[in-house]
């Protein structure tokens, strides 16, 4: 009945979402899908931009942006970063190489004046990959509650803190850092950093809405306090971590940065080197290059993203160079959700639409489930019922929430289906000849446990 009623729920709001964004190219299968994870979710407002090619392909909100106004979620509505921030100060790096005003390799305080030793002697390389042992956060709160007009004094509170490591001998990854890279854009510019991203990289990129975030100017913020959907009213200046942070944006200008990438702004060269997988000292690889998250999907297909959460705020941006494709995903919600994986769905809904769903047949029926996130398996029973020719509804006597109930959408491509759980979508996958044959991946990245190429979260054997 509760699915039933969500379905009904999914169809009414196809309209409202339609409406919201009619420039949008229709994508049958993906609206209804990214509305049921809305209400799956219980999040109040979900916006999603794709940019396929240099071009805007699709841009659509789900939900509300402001619940209490009934402000309806658009691909342009503003919401906080979070980390996020952190590409698009690497996106100002890979500009001012391009125009051979930066070596990344070359030591800060060679930028950077009033830099002391041991700060003056780490690279831009090393800071935006966090290799270089830079604190991630304050050790006094007294640092977070003052406001913050230039960058050299969060520099220098950054200064009294002490290395956590020699540059590239550990990964620690560092928000903090990315104050430095401010010192060094405004010291090879002349300009105030949040003058030079205005002026260089948002206005020329068309990211018209995106700027620090501004207190006197606060946005619709939400997070979840034993289940439930709560505003968030507290006042945070994020001026002490602007450039790791602390800007706002919208779904459709971070989908817009990517085409900087592409169009000859980051010069090529300089694009492979800033996506080129870094390794510390003793050779193991970081899995990030210049500020960038290296990883790649369920089929194996390279991409780059990075994700943020703040105060208010659920973010993500996914790309995927060779297909020149990006998904953007902003949330006005502090919460728990796989977004990487989220946006790699949405990312490959898109670039496998030319396949057929996949069948639901095959994977109705009764399945023991294994559950292996734990050293020793646990088994529940479970149960596929179909609800339509193209959604299936999972249900298990499991004793995690989230597991008792999950809508399934066919998805393009043979055996390939999509689960929606309250923390976000996840892949499943069904292999006749296999033993079991279907399986439940979770991923954040190519070094987690249950990616496919390592192994299933969720295993569900037939009798």
């Amino acid at each position: 009945m509760r699915y039933l009623l969500l379905l009904t729920i999914v169809l009414a709001s196809l309209g409202n979402t339609q409406a919201q964004s009619s420039s949008s190219k229709s994508y049958p299968f993906l609206d209804p899908l990214l509305e049921a994870l809305r209400q799956e979710t219980q999040l109040p407002g979900i916006a999603i931009s794709v940019n396929y090619g240099g071009k805007l392909l699709y841009s659509k909100g789900f939900g509300y942006w402001d619940l209490e106004e009934k402000t309806p979620m658009e691909a342009t509505s503003v919401i906080r970063t979070g980390s996020v921030a952190k590409i698009l100060t690497a996106t100002a790096l890979g500009r001012l190489v391009t125009k051979g005003r930066l070596d990344l390799d070359r030591p800060i305080g060679d930028y950077v004046s009033f830099l002391d030793a041991p700060y003056a002697q780490l690279t831009c390389r090393q800071i935006a990959g966090h290799t270089a042992g830079v604190v991630h956060r304050p050790s006094k709160n007294g640092v977070k509650a003052k406001h913050y007009a230039e960058i050299r004094p969060t520099v220098d509170f950054l200064q009294k803190e002490a290395l956590l490591f020699p540059p590239d001998n550990q990964y620690a990854y560092s928000t903090l850092g990315y104050n430095l890279l401010a010192a060094v854009i405004e010291s090879v510019t002349g300009q105030p950093y949040a003058n030079y991203m205005r002026d260089s990289i948002f206005v020329p990129l068309g990211m018209l809405q995106t700027e620090p975030d501004n207190q006197e100017e606060a946005l619709p913020m939400y997070f979840f306090k034993k289940g439930q959907i709560k505003k968030d009213r507290r006042p945070v200046d994020g001026s002490y971590k602007l450039a790791g942070a602390a800007f706002r944006s919208t779904a459709q200008d971070l989908a817009l940065l990517m085409n900087a990438y592409h169009n000859g702004f980051i010069a090529k060269e300089v694009v492979q080197d800033m996506w080129t997988n870094r390794h510390l000292v003793d050779g193991t690889l970081t899995n990030v290059g210049l500020g960038w998250r290296i990883n790649r999907d369920f089929t194996g297909a390279f991409t780059v993203d990075h994700a943020g959460s703040w105060q208010g705020a659920r973010t993500v941006v996914v790309h995927y160079p060779e297909e020149q494709l990006t998904v953007s995903v902003m949330i006005n919600t502090k919460c728990e959700l796989f977004i990487e994986e989220t946006a790699q769905l949405i990312a490959r809904s898109i670039l496998d639409a030319d396949q057929p769903l996949a069948d639901l047949e095959p994977i109705i029926g009764n399945y023991t489930m294994q559950d292996r996130r734990k050293e020793e398996a646990t088994s529940f029973e479970a149960d596929i019922k179909r609800v339509d020719t193209t959604i299936a509804q999972l249900k298990t006597n499991s004793t995690s929430d989230w597991l008792r109930e999950s809508p399934i959408f066919s998805f393009p491509g043979e055996g390939r289906y999509a689960l929606i759980s309250k923390y976000g979508l996840l892949y499943l996958e069904f292999k006749q000849e296999a033993n079991p044959p279907l399986n439940l991946f979770l991923y954040q990245n190519v070094r987690g446990p249950f990616h496919p190429e390592s192994g299933a979260m969720l295993e569900f054997g037939r009798e």
